[in-house]
């Protein structure tokens, strides 16, 4: 499994740049960006 591989740093480094992500969406009004 893929994900199970992962280090756990990966997984809290993602979650760390989820807000920020959030914020781009929200400023974007919704619309998809990469």
């Amino acid at each position: 499994n893929e994900l199970a591989s992962k280090d756990e740093s990966f997984f809290r480094h993602g979650m760390q740049q989820l807000p920020d992500r959030w914020e781009k969406i929200i400023a974007s009004d919704g619309k998809y960006f990469d």
